[in-house]
């Protein structure tokens, strides 16, 4: 069966048992601004797979379901070790979903709730995170909304999840409160706020720097167990992340080398010129800093 949920936006909620054409619902993986996802059996394939079921009834032709549609195909073609492959975008009963390839593993936003991770710990996630979206990058793919529920940890492996949902994403955070609307629903949209690169908030359609301001932000937040951009109501977020800077990581945690906060500082500069100009780049500071932190008596 199926229910709805307002938060700005409808939310359909699968139960166990349920079919959607191939797929029959196994389990929920879990709920963001832009849907709810499962563990789904393709019955025709006889394979588990992940299934993205969006928060948004996105009409056919409109040109928001067109937007989706190419951002989705472009997502398909990514074909990458870090990147979780999609599938094919469906549409059943009025609901849009994504099928796209399960991982047995653990957000990073789950694994956050532990605590900072080591130094070490955070740079053999990071490489592989900037190793994944440098290949999205040079095919032309904008993550548009990286967080840390968006990495997932299987192993010594890392996934980057949800690329080619960017034209739900933004909708969800320009969308006027619903009946359902709820301080839960309020609590999701800061978050989202939270890792989104200034010039999204103020409604730019996001690129590659975007996606290396989130991952600045997510860095942040490995590195202190705290998020770069906090607030407990949407303008507060907005504000934050529009004019504020967060303190030194190093300044919480005097074993984080020096290098490595430059490197946060430069991923969240506020102009998008001034960040790193390449997830490459990004991906060869990461291995700078972690060859001198391997490097016999540095902590």
């Amino acid at each position: 069966s199926a229910s709805i949920r307002g938060m700005g936006q409808q939310r359909v909620e699968l139960s166990a048992g349920t079919r959607l054409g191939a797929y029959e619902i196994v389990a929920s993986l879990g709920g963001g601004p832009t849907g709810t996802a499962y563990r789904a059996r393709d019955t025709e394939r006889g394979r588990n797979v992940a299934i993205k079921v969006l928060a948004q009834d996105i009409a056919p032709g409109s040109k928001r379901r067109q937007k989706l549609e190419r951002d989705v195909a472009a997502a398909i073609r990514l074909r990458h070790p870090h990147i979780r492959a999609a599938y094919d975008l469906n549409r059943r009963n009025d609901t849009d979903f994504l099928v796209m390839e399960y991982v047995e593993g653990e957000t990073l936003a789950s694994r956050l709730e532990k605590g900072p991770l080591s130094i070490r710990e955070i740079l053999g996630i990071a490489i592989q995170m900037a190793e994944a979206l440098g290949a999205a990058h040079e095919q032309g793919v904008i993550h548009g909304g990286l967080r840390p529920t968006n990495v997932l940890i299987a192993g010594n492996d890392v996934k980057l999840l949800d690329f080619g949902q960017n034209a739900a994403r933004a909708e969800v955070l320009t969308s006027l409160p619903a009946p359902g609307y709820s301080a839960r629903s309020e609590e999701t949209i800061c978050t989202s706020l939270s890792y989104m690169a200034p010039e999204q908030i103020e409604g730019k359609e996001p690129d590659a720097r975007s996606d290396i301001f989130a991952f600045g932000a997510v860095l942040y937040e490995m590195a202190t167990g705290k998020r770069a951009f906090a607030g407990t109501s949407t303008p507060a977020v907005i504000t934050s992340v529009l004019a504020s800077e967060p303190p030194l990581t190093g300044s919480q945690r005097p074993e984080i080398p020096p290098e490595f906060d430059r490197l946060v500082r430069t991923c969240l500069a506020k102009i998008p010129s001034e960040r790193l100009h390449s997830a490459h780049n990004l991906e060869g500071e990461l291995k700078w800093i972690r060859d001198r932190v391997s490097e016999p008596g540095t902590p």
